[in-house]
This record gives C-alpha cells, sequence and structure tokens, in this order.
C-alpha cells in the first residue's frame, strides 16, 4: 500500500502498517501508519507516538495529522460513468442473515448478514432502478478484491453507511472508482476515537447525504438527474484525486516534513 510514498520518504519517515508494529526505538523523524488503528490505542503507544515530530494516522487525535480511511483494494481506473450498468450498490459487513431477490425489479441481494436493516429496505423500494446489494457475513466478506472493484466501476451509486467511525473504507473506495457516495449525517458516538472535528477531507465533499434512518433515499435519489448525477461524479474524481488518493497523501507528508526540515 501506498508505495509511492514509502520511496519518496524513506529516509525520513518510519512506515508501520499498524499501530501494534510501531518500532522499539524510533529512528526517524515521522511516522505513518496505514490502517485504522486507534481502537488500539494505550497509553504506552500513545506516549511513544509523541516523540516524533508529526504523526500522521487514521481517526486521528489534534495534534497529529488526520488521514483518510485507505483503500483496502487496488483500485481500477474509473470507468466511463454514463455507460455504467448498476444503478445503486452496497457491499459491507452485517449481522442477520435474510434472501431477497426481485428479479423484476431488477434488485439482486444475495443470501448474507446485515446491520444496516433499515437501509436495505428502504433499498428495495427502488424498484425502477438496477440494484445490487450483497451484505457480507463479517468484515471482507466474500465479494472482495477485483470482484468488489469490478461492481464499483460498473456503479452510478454506492450506499456508504458510515459504520461505527466517521467514515468508511468503502467511502474511499467508492470514490476512488467515481460512484456517487450517499451515506447519512455523523452522530456523536462516531467522534469516540480522535478529533471531534469534521476531518479535513470531508470539507465540502460532494456526498449526497439522506436521512439517519435513510427513510427519504428513494425521495433523494429520484431528485438526481442524469445531468446532476454526472456533475457529482466529476466533482467526486477531482475529491478523490486530491484529498484521498495516494498522490493527495504524498503532498499532505511533503508539506510537513519539507516545512519541518532545518
Amino acid at each position: 500500500m501506498y508505495h509511492k510514498l514509502k520511496e519518496h520518504f524513506s529516509d525520513t519517515v518510519e512506515f508501520v502498517a499498524d499501530i501494534k508494529d510501531l518500532p522499539v526505538t524510533r529512528t526517524k523523524d515521522y511516522l505513518y501508519i496505514e490502517k485504522r488503528c486507534w481502537e488500539d490505542m494505550t497509553q504506552e503507544i500513545y506516549d511513544r507516538l509523541n516523540e516524533y515530530k508529526m504523526v500522521f494516522m487514521c481517526l486521528a487525535p489534534d495534534h497529529f495529522v488526520r488521514l483518510p480511511l485507505p483503500a483496502l483494494v487496488d483500485i481500477p481506473e474509473p470507468s466511463d460513468f454514463q455507460s455504467r450498468d448498476i444503478d445503486v450498490f452496497f457491499c459491507g459487513e452485517g449481522t442477520k442473515s435474510f434472501n431477497w431477490i426481485n428479479d423484476g425489479a431488477g434488485v439482486v441481494c444475495e443470501v448474507g448478514t446485515w446491520t444496516r436493516h433499515k437501509m436495505l429496505v428502504e433499498a428495495l423500494t427502488l424498484t425502477d432502478r438496477k440494484c445490487v446489494l450483497l451484505p457480507q457475513k463479517g468484515f471482507g466478506g466474500k465479494v472482495v478484491g477485483k470482484d468488489y472493484t469490478d461492481f464499483l466501476n460498473r456503479t452510478k451509486i454506492a450506499l456508504c453507511p458510515r459504520g461505527s467511525v466517521y467514515e468508511s473504507y468503502r467511502m474511499t473506495e467508492a470514490a476512488l472508482c467515481g460512484c456517487i457516495v450517499v451515506t447519512t449525517p455523523p452522530d456523536a458516538s462516531m467522534h469516540r476515537f480522535g478529533s471531534k472535528k469534521i476531518p479535513w477531507y470531508f470539507e465540502d465533499a460532494p456526498i449526497v447525504v439522506v436521512d439517519q434512518n435513510w427513510s427519504n433515499l428513494k425521495e433523494v435519489l429520484d431528485g438526481l438527474t442524469p445531468d446532476i448525477m454526472l456533475e457529482i461524479h466529476q466533482k467526486t474524481l477531482k475529491w478523490a484525486k486530491e484529498c484521498l488518493s495516494e498522490d493527495a497523501m504524498e503532498t499532505l507528508v511533503r508539506k510537513y516534513v519539507t516545512t519541518n526540515r532545518v
């Protein structure tokens, strides 16, 4: 993950995959933690992080640099938006079994699990759209890797519930593929890790927001004309490139490393 970053900053930045992989002794001035890790924070680890000039990490407190949750899969070149054949797509973790199939309406739901029951119920009312809904059993279910990104690259609108924190991996992955990201407003419980501020990379993000219980999903999507959808798609690609991509992370790290270099 982030191979270019490691090539460009290997002399000054320590890269670790997880917070539990911290080196015993600090040998570099900066630390970049690639994956979400704030849940594993202890006072001992926190004290060790404060030894660095700056730490780049997901779900970071205010005095560190907060990173967006990264894509966990290789993202292909975004396909032509107007040629995409899936109107609405969801793939994510869940907790209860179900088997909903409505071929006549173009809705395909595999047997799986879900924690977003209301969202899926509302999605099944979208009978005039081709929807693919794939709840998974556990994090990283059976639709993974290229199969998952193939779905995203065929998708116009991606349903991206926030999960247990402000953001989710699927938001980053969907945006990098140029999907229109649809989600709910954040609530206070989503700030239990890291900063309580809106992350810098979500300021002015072209995200479509529905009610907390997804009750107005159909109404909101019905208001997205083809021209509006194309405009949001283009803004989403720009946002992803400037705020979520590896190039964006390189620009961010370079700013801090260059500014603090003697």
